[in-house]
């Protein structure tokens, strides 16, 4: 384990991409299983957020099956070993729980110590208090030991385990981590079980209680309450899937278990957590809150039967403006503080705040089809005044004297311009803000921003369409002068024209873009997929191919296919990059930013909350459009 969130997913991670570890030891022999000589299979239980996962060492003659989950309501992580006897006799086994935790992303001030009252091991700082203990049928915590690690010559205790005992030191602090052993029989060809947990509490008493209170619910109910939750969840998207061919329905179901693992019960939808991106040792993870990632993925939400999902979000997105900054800034910590950036507020020797445009328009745009479907008059006068007026007021001052949207920062965070991407989202904010106005009775803000909208759609048809190749511009730069100069490369996001109703799917303009996307971006090797843009250097493997593939843009592609689809067998192609994506997900169902374009292998984050949504939307319009042209 290298991941664990506590109090919103995302933050804190209190392992923060170290490793707490789980060994065995047998017959003299000792061995941590995410070392070599273990064949490993991860994922889930069908259905559920129930791991799964199988880990056998013929050396030692073992198979463990763990089984893990965490509870739905109680913050309980608890696991099921099942060890299973391989050599044919009845062994003297022991597993060892190491725990490597950095609480509160820190290791400083940390204490880990021997509880004999809760017999658990615990590791506090502060108000985050984390209780160990475990269970077999021959009693709880057989051996303990607590050590420094990571400074000078200390190693931890993990190295103490390996002899398979452990040194009984029942308290240490600062940088520090624990091991705790449980003991048990393994009959011969059969097989004996341990249970071990992690309860968190604010006090040193509030987790012994926590513990207890698990302990006392019963293992088996835990797991069973966990699976039933999950089930009742996925049954919400059942009619939106209905159509769908059943190994895409289970793959798709499963995918959206996955997405849920990255949402905040506070409402933030976070990008990615997975500590891997940091191995490099840049100490910046995907840990984020996008505003543009939330709101796509909101609106995919709403798609496939969870409203109250997006409701929290648009809750948790209208809190992280303010009077004099209506406008998101680029990302933002689960608890709704600004997060990390990178876009400087000094622009060409000029004070500019950093910011993305679209992000702010995105959410103008999603957050008034979410009002308008779902929610009470007093929430749409509510969410009006605190967010869609002033936020889309900004919109409508933040434009040039075309009509375009000043400079600012593009979707993939890499250059500024006026980009076709921003574009489109500020003619589809302008147009839902303005009915909304309209419904509000505000008919002068109805007029003028959808006067906007008119101007902008002209300037995009005027300064962004490439007539010689047949596709948009992805940028206009701004020169000194206030003259643009288009960039010409190919990029995925132009087909958000399409997909977010900019224009429609006929329009000329349209199917000739998307040809020429699908053209100049596909990777031509054994995987395929689309690319974000040509010659993407993010990740780059080879200058052979315009980028890797990526999900987020290949099921771009699939929509468009899907929107443009006629008949069924126009359905066809979809379906299949559809089924490329799935098959791409490794065996827990994961899947990652992007793929290697040789070998397929993930790269980048894993999983990324955006792909998983692509993924589900594309399945949802596919399911709607099947039962429509049957």
């Amino acid at each position: 384990m290298r991941d664990l969130y506590w109090p919103h997913v995302g933050l804190y991670n209190h392992i923060n991409g170290h490793a707490c570890r789980v060994g065995v030891w047998a017959d003299g022999a000792f061995g941590w299983i995410d070392e070599d000589g273990w064949q490993r299979t991860l994922g889930y239980e069908p259905g559920s957020l129930v791991g799964q996962s199988e880990f056998v060492h013929h050396g030692l003659k073992l198979k463990v099956e763990i089984t893990e989950a965490v509870h739905p309501f109680e913050p309980w992580y608890l696991r099921r070993f099942a060890i299973h006897d391989l050599s044919g006799s009845e062994r003297d086994v022991r597993l060892f729980i190491n725990s490597d935790f950095r609480l509160n992303e820190s290791d400083a001030g940390d204490t880990a110590f021997f509880n004999p009252f809760a017999d658990a091991m615990v590791h506090y700082k502060r108000e985050t208090v984390l209780a160990l203990s475990g269970r077999t049928s021959e009693g709880g915590l057989f051996e303990y030991t607590t050590a420094h690690r990571g400074f000078s010559n200390f190693q931890g205790s993990s190295e103490d385990a390996r002899d398979g005992s452990l040194g009984w030191n029942p308290m240490t602090y600062g940088c520090t981590d624990s091991t705790y052993s449980l003991k048990f029989k393994v009959p011969a060809n059969g097989d004996a079980v341990a249970h071990a947990w992690i309860v968190v509490g604010s006090s040193i008493d509030d987790a012994a209680e926590a513990s207890a209170k698990l302990v006392g619910y019963g293992f088996d109910e835990v797991f069973e309450e966990t699976r039933k939750h999950w089930r009742d969840y996925l049954a919400q998207s059942d009619p939106h899937l209905l159509g769908l061919p059943d190994d895409l329905c289970a793959s798709v179901r499963q995918g959206l278990l996955i997405l849920r693992t990255q949402i905040d019960n506070g409402g933030g939808i976070l990008a990615a957590n997975d500590s891997d991106i940091m191995s490099g040792g840049n100490q910046v993870n995907y840990s984020n809150v996008w505003p543009r990632d939330g709101a796509f993925v909101a609106s995919v939400l709403i798609q496939a039967g969870y409203p109250e999902l997006a409701d929290k979000y648009f809750q948790f997105s209208e809190k992280l403006i303010t009077p004099h900054r209506p406008y998101f800034l680029q990302k933002y910590w689960a608890d709704g503080t600004v997060g990390p950036g990178w876009h400087a507020w000094m622009q060409e020797g000029a004070p500019e705040v950093g910011h993305q445009q679209d992000e702010t328009a995105l959410t103008v745009f999603e957050l008034c089809n979410f009002l308008n479907k779902h929610c009470s008059p007093e929430a749409i006068s509510h969410s009006w005044e605190s967010f869609v007026k002033p936020a889309t007021d900004h919109i409508l001052a933040f434009r040039d004297a075309n009509g375009l949207p000043k400079p600012s920062w593009d979707l993939w965070e890499e250059r500024r311009g006026i980009h076709i991407y921003t574009v489109s989202t500020v003619i589809v904010a302008f147009r839902k803000a303005s009915e909304l106005a309209l419904q509000l009775g505000d008919n002068v803000r109805a007029h003028s921003y959808s006067q906007a909208a008119v101007e902008l759609l002209a300037a995009l048809k005027k300064h962004m369409w490439d007539d010689s190749r047949g596709c948009f511009y992805r940028r206009l730069i701004v020169k000194a002068d206030g003259s643009y100069e288009p960039d010409l490369i190919i990029d995925s996001s132009s087909m958000q024209v399409l997909l977010l109703g900019v224009l429609p799917a006929d329009d000329p303009m349209v199917v000739s873009n998307l040809a020429v996307c699908d053209g100049a971006l596909w990777v031509s090797t054994t995987i395929g997929g689309m690319a974000r843009y040509q010659d993407d250097y993010y990740h780059r493997v080879s200058h052979d191919v315009p980028g890797n593939p990526w999900i987020i843009c290949t099921m771009w592609l699939a929509q468009s296919l899907i929107a443009m689809a006629q008949t069924v067998d126009d359905l066809q192609r979809p379906e299949e990059l559809l089924r490329w994506a799935l098959d791409r997900a490794e065996g827990s169902g994961v899947l990652a930013e992007q793929l290697h374009p040789f070998s397929g292998e993930p790269m980048s984050v894993s999983p990324l909350t955006w792909s998983h949504a692509e993924v589900v939307k594309t399945a949802v319009e596919l399911a709607g459009r099947m039962r429509g042209l049957d």
